[in-house]
C-alpha cells in the first residue's frame, strides 16, 4: 500500500509504525563485508530497511561515483544530514582522508544507534561525529515516525518519538566545505537554518523530495532561493540509474522521479 503524502499525520504515523514492525518480524541483524569505490568496510544490516537498501549494493551507483569524483576532496569538513545507517558516511569518511571531519545527523533513534555501531566497527570515530538529531531552522524538538527511515510529523500526531532539532548554523564554526542533505522533505527548513554556513558557499548535495516538500508547505524550487544558480554550477540527477548531468534550468517541482538529486559546486571554487 502506498501511503499518500497528504494523509493525516496520525494515520501516517500509525501505518508506518505497523509496516516497519511487520517488515522486521523475525529479522536478525547481520554484519557484512563491503568493498566499493576503493573502500573496504564492515557494515551492519541492522534492520529490514537496511537489508533491502544495502545488502545488494556491491557496485558504485552513479550517485556515489559523482560524489567521489566531484563532491569530496581530501580534508573536507562535511555535514551529512540524514545519514541513516552510515553507508555513504563510511565511504565519504574514507574519501576525505585522515584530515577530514564529518558530522553525521540522524533523526531516527533506531538508525542513529546502527550508525554509531558502523562508525565504531570501522574505527572511524576520530573522523565521524554522530549527532542523533534532526536538522531544521533552529533549536527545538519535533515528533518523528518510529522507524529507521523516519519522517517528521508536524500535525497532531499521537504516535511517534520526539527528537531534538538543531540548525546547521550551530556548526558554522567548523567551516563546512560540503553539506549533504537527505532529510525527507525537510530540505527548506534545513537550508533556512544554514544561513551562515551557506555564506561560505560550500559544495551541496541535496536529495530533493518533491512530493514530501509539498506536504510541508514548500515547493522544490524554493531551494534556488538558498542555492542561487548564479553562484553555483548545478548538476541534476533524475532517477537512481541516470548519471548526473548539468542542470538545464528545469523546474524541480515539475519532476516526478522517485529520486531527484541536485548537486551544487561553487563557481570559482570554495570560499
Amino acid at each position: 500500500m502506498k501511503l499518500s503524502s497528504l494523509a493525516p499525520e496520525f494515520l501516517r504515523a500509525f501505518v508506518r509504525r505497523r509496516r516497519y514492525a511487520k517488515s522486521n518480524a523475525g529479522f536478525a541483524p547481520e554484519w557484512v563485508s563491503k568493498n566499493l569505490g576503493g573502500v573496504s568496510f564492515e557494515f551492519l544490516l541492522g534492520d529490514a530497511t537496511g537489508r533491502d537498501w544495502y545488502a545488494g549494493q556491491d557496485d558504485m551507483s552513479p550517485e556515489l561515483t559523482f560524489t567521489r569524483e566531484r563532491m569530496v576532496a581530501p580534508g573536507d569538513v562535511v555535514l551529512e544530514c540524514g545519514a541513516h545507517h552510515g553507508f555513504t558516511t563510511l565511504l565519504i569518511a574514507n574519501w576525505m582522508g585522515e584530515r577530514g571531519r564529518l558530522v553525521a545527523f540522524e533523526a531516527s533513534p533506531l538508525s542513529a544507534a546502527i550508525l554509531r555501531q558502523n562508525v565504531e566497527r570501522n574505527r572511524l570515530g576520530d573522523r565521524i561525529t554522530v549527532e542523533a538529531k534532526a536538522v531544521g531552522t533552529g533549536t527545538g524538538t519535533l515528533v518523528f515516525t518510529e522507524e529507521s527511515n523516519a519522517v517528521a510529523l508536524t500535525g497532531r500526531a499521537s504516535q511517534g518519538v520526539r527528537v531534538p532539532v538543531v540548525g546547521l548554523d550551530a556548526y558554522a564554526p567548523l567551516a563546512p566545505t560540503l553539506v549533504k542533505l537527505d532529510v525527507e522533505g525537510f530540505e527548506i527548513e534545513a537550508l533556512k537554518g544554514a544561513t551562515q554556513v551557506l555564506k561560505r558557499r560550500p559544495k551541496l548535495a541535496i536529495e530533493v523530495h518533491v512530493e514530501m516538500l509539498r506536504r510541508y508547505g514548500h515547493s522544490a524550487d524554493e531551494i534556488f532561493d538558498h542555492v542561487p544558480p548564479a553562484e553555483y554550477e548545478l548538476w541534476l540527477q533524475l532517477g537512481g540509474t541516470e548519471a548526473p548531468r548539468p542542470w538545464r534550468g528545469e523546474k524541480l517541482a515539475a519532476q516526478h522521479m522517485d529520486q531527484v538529486h541536485l548537486y551544487a559546486l561553487p563557481k570559482g571554487g570554495e570560499r
